[in-house]
Order: C-alpha cells, then structure tokens, then sequence
C-alpha cells in the first residue's frame, strides 16, 4: 500500500479533475465512492485503475479486506489522510473509500 500526503501527487490531481466531464472522458476514467460500491466493482471484475481510502476507512475490517483484494489483482492501493481525501471527494458524508475505474 502507497501512501500520499500531497495534493501535488498526479494522482490526487486525476481524482479531482475527474469531477469534470471533459476529464473522464479525455483518460477513459470514472470515480466511485462508498464501501458497498467499490465492494460491487471488484467481485464484477472491473478493471480498477486505483483504490484510495482515508486512514480511518483503511482501519475497519471490510475496507481492508477490499484493499487486500485489490492488492492481489494488482490494483493500485493509496492511504490518504482525511484531510486530502475531502479535497477528492465529491460526497459530504463519505465512507473514505474510493475507486478509479476505467
């Protein structure tokens, strides 16, 4: 697992520049959020481009089973403090995962 302090990192900087459509369109990548939807991404197979989450999401167990998971299908795995994961998000209320998709 990688961890990220900079909202400087590329990225971070993909994450957020996907809130524009321009953006998704242009790399092929799309953002999903929750832990139940990510869960629902990585049992169909997708192809997961990378999975970020908060310290604190990474510390219960669900998460971190889905982190291990992702891990073994070579999937990109980045911790981010929470206060960087707020800049990414695009939910109030986020459960502090997050998956890249192509």
């Amino acid at each position: 697992m990688e961890k990220i302090l900079s909202p400087q990192n590329s990225l971070i900087k993909t994450a957020i520049s996907l809130a524009k459509k321009k953006y998704r369109l242009s790399t092929g990548l799309f953002k999903v959020e929750g832990v139940r939807t990510v869960e629902e991404l990585i049992v169909s197979g997708y192809d997961i481009y990378a999975l970020i989450a908060t310290e604190e999401a990474y510390s219960r167990t669900r998460v971190d089973e889905l982190m291990k998971i992702a891990i073994e299908r070579d999937c990109r795995v980045v911790c981010v403090p929470d206060a960087l994961y707020a800049k990414i998000t695009e939910v109030e209320e986020h459960q502090g995962i997050m998956a890249l998709v192509y």
